[in-house]
């Protein structure tokens, strides 16, 4: 009995061991996944908590440049006119072709038509297919603009790593229309489109050349067109677009657009007439006593300092400012090149090639054109400082003058002034004793009635 009892104490003694051997490793895990799960949740809670909270702004900036693409929109340049309102500068509307060759190949060409049933791409067959829709593209577009470089064209259009290649700038309002009609026609629009700017035009081309300045990319780069360039440039507007899921930009879906404000006009004394005049009697002036350094003139009208007309040699086309003009010194860039050539040929110890040499010859007779240009603009800018001097000693003259009769109308006005006061005080003296005199004569004739 004792024996049995015995062993049953110890069968349960060693069950409650067991128990609270099992109770100890089950706190163990426990405490042990809590840890686990804290150490996992810590660094991803901290990482929530950057990205969420710290960062959120930055995050924020990023997704909405991935999704979206702040496109600038240029405001239309103001007019310049001469004083009878004829225009010497204006914009006009032009457009840039842009083509996305990422997006043709990947459009115009469905990889699933060249996969098989096993999945596979056949490459060979699709890279043709590719290829063909390119070349037929670059036929298309050379149709529609002759003047494009073919060479340049195809390096273009299978640049399929980019999305972004201008075909074509400046293109005016006639050209784009055909333009316009393939992309509707072919639905093109998603990687060939055209994007609206603004180009400067001078109808009267070398006209005023040098006052009217030109514009670069950067606006108004000298002449009237750089001292008035915040005046004409107005304020550019904003396009927001979208881009596809590929990166993609999706320039026919606007978000939000923002007006530009144009430019405003601006009138100048100069008259063309009497500047068209001025330039040929110069250009007379320059060959009949042949003129090597530039000339200047001036012309004004002597009454109100108002100029008429600033003519300058040589000139330029601001239309295409680059492009030297001037006949005359058209001539002289060539003579120089070819004295230039010759002897550098004569004396070439680093063995230059022909073109080489030719192209040294053309810079350094570039060179000579530019002193030439800078010396003509010294003449310019000294008979402008002339000018300018002989206006401000008029316009002290004038200040003087009008001084000196402000003061003789002022002294003349007190004196008048002085006579108008003596004049109003006796002409009431004078009313005074008439009224006086009426009414001593009225008062007998009382006094007798009422008798």
């Amino acid at each position: 009995m004792e024996g049995r009892q015995e062993k049953r104490h110890s069968s349960e003694v060693a069950a409650a061991r067991e128990r609270r051997s099992k109770r100890t490793i089950f706190k163990r895990t426990v405490i042990l996944m809590v840890l686990c799960g804290v150490m996992l949740f810590v660094p991803l809670f901290w990482r929530l908590w950057d990205v969420a909270i710290v960062h959120h702004e930055d995050y924020q900036s990023r997704a909405t440049k991935q999704q979206t693409l702040d496109l600038s929109v240029s405001a239309a340049r103001g007019n310049i006119y001469d004083c009878n309102g004829n225009v010497l500068a204006m914009s006009a509307t032009v457009y840039n072709l842009i083509l996305s060759p990422k997006d043709l190949m990947q459009d115009c060409v469905d990889k699933k038509d060249y996969t098989g049933d096993d999945g596979n791409l056949n490459e060979g067959a699709w890279n043709a297919a590719v290829k063909a829709a390119q070349d037929q593209l670059v036929k298309d577009l050379m149709g529609l603009i002759p003047d494009l470089d073919q060479e340049k064209l195809e390096k273009q259009v299978r640049a399929t790593e980019y999305s972004y290649r201008e075909i074509k700038t400046k293109i005016e309002e006639e050209d784009a229309k055909a333009i316009r009609d393939y992309i509707v026609h072919n639905k093109t629009s998603h990687y060939l489109y055209l994007v609206a700017g603004t180009q400067r035009y001078y109808p009267y081309a070398s006209l005023a050349a040098q006052t009217l300045g030109f514009v670069n990319a950067e606006g108004g780069a000298v002449g009237i067109e750089a001292a008035y360039d915040d005046v004409l440039k107005g304020t550019a507007g904003r396009v927001i677009t979208t881009r596809t899921g590929a990166g993609t930009q999706m320039y026919n879906n606007y978000s939000e657009f923002i007006d530009a404000i144009d430019g405003y006009d601006l009138t100048l004394t100069i008259d063309a007439t009497i500047q068209s005049y001025a330039e040929k009697t110069l250009a007379e002036g320059i060959k009949a006593y042949d003129v090597r350094n530039g000339a200047f003139c001036i012309v004004m009208n002597p009454k109100t300092g108002a100029i008429l007309a600033m003519a300058s040699s040589p000139g330029f086309d601001p239309n295409n400012y680059s492009t030297i003009t001037d006949q005359l010194l058209n001539q002289e860039m060539e003579q120089d090149a070819n004295d230039i050539y010759a002897n550098l040929k004569q004396n070439n110890p680093e063995k230059l090639t022909d073109a080489e040499l030719l192209e040294q010859a053309q810079a350094q007779a570039q060179t000579i054109v530019d002193n030439a240009v800078a010396d003509a603009n010294s003449v310019r800018q000294g008979s402008i400082q002339y000018t300018d001097d002989m206006l401000k000693s008029l316009q002290t003259i004038m200040n003087h003058t009008m001084e000196g009769a402000q003061g003789r109308f002022d002294a003349f006005m007190n004196s008048m002034k002085s006579s108008y006061d003596i004049v109003s005080s006796n002409r009431k003296e004078l009313s005074s004793g008439i009224i006086t005199e009426k009414e001593e004569d009225a008062a007998p004739e009382t006094d007798g009635k009422n008798a």
